[in-house]
């Protein structure tokens, strides 16, 4: 039974550089709309206003 959990999981092809950009914008606009309070925040299930971490998640994009 170790032993399948020692053994990592290899991927047919890298991932490619244009599905790492589009992960991390999407990760970002889902950061800035948590908030700014217009959706529950991921993390926490709760609504939460932090308008310098929501610049940051913007200007970042």
């Amino acid at each position: 039974m170790r032993e399948k959990a020692d053994k990592k999981e290899k991927l047919k092809e890298p991932v490619k550089v244009v599905d790492i950009i589009l992960f991390t914008i999407a990760n970002l606009e889902t950061k800035a709309w948590a908030y700014l309070g217009l959706v529950s925040h991921p993390e926490t299930g709760e609504k939460l206003v932090d308008k310098k971490q929501a610049k940051l998640a913007i200007d970042s994009l």
